[in-house]
C-alpha cells in the first residue's frame, strides 16, 4: 500500500492542530487557578485532587499533565471542588456532581454531554433518590 502525500500532510497538520489544542487547554486550566489563586502541582500520579487551605498554603489541586480532554475535564472538576459555589458545602455525591456539571459549563471542549442550567439542580434530585 503506498502513501500519498496528501494524506502524510493531512496527519501533520492534525498533529500540530491537536497539539495547539492542548496548549490552549492547559493555559485555559492555569488561566483558571490564577484567576480563583489555586496553586497547580502536576503529578505523576493517576489520582488528581483537591486540598482547601492548610497551615500556611493556600488551595492547590493535583493533577495529571494536560495531554487530552480527559485530562482537561478533570483539572477542571478539581478547581471546581475549591472554586463553585456552594459546592463544600453540599453532602459528597451531591459535591461530585455539582463539581462535574461546573467543570463541563466551564470548559473550552465540547463532550458528548452538553451542560444545561438544570444539570445541578437534576443531578441533585438524582443522587437523592
Amino acid at each position: 500500500m503506498s502513501r500519498r502525500v496528501g494524506q502524510v500532510d493531512d496527519l501533520a497538520v492534525r498533529r500540530a492542530s491537536t497539539r495547539s489544542q492542548i496548549e490552549t487547554l492547559r493555559s485555559h486550566v492555569l488561566e483558571l487557578a490564577n484567576a480563583n489563586d489555586v496553586e497547580v502541582e502536576i503529578s505523576r500520579s493517576k489520582r488528581s485532587q483537591a486540598i482547601g487551605r492548610e497551615e500556611g498554603d493556600g488551595p492547590r489541586i493535583i493533577i495529571r499533565e494536560i495531554r487530552s480532554q480527559i485530562t482537561y475535564l478533570i483539572a477542571h472538576h478539581e478547581l471546581a471542588h475549591l472554586v463553585a459555589p456552594d459546592v463544600r458545602a453540599q453532602p459528597r455525591l451531591e459535591r461530585e456532581a455539582t463539581a462535574w456539571c461546573w467543570a463541563l459549563a466551564q470548559s473550552r471542549v465540547t463532550p458528548m454531554l452538553q451542560p444545561t442550567s438544570e444539570c445541578a439542580n437534576n443531578s441533585r434530585r438524582t443522587w437523592s433518590r
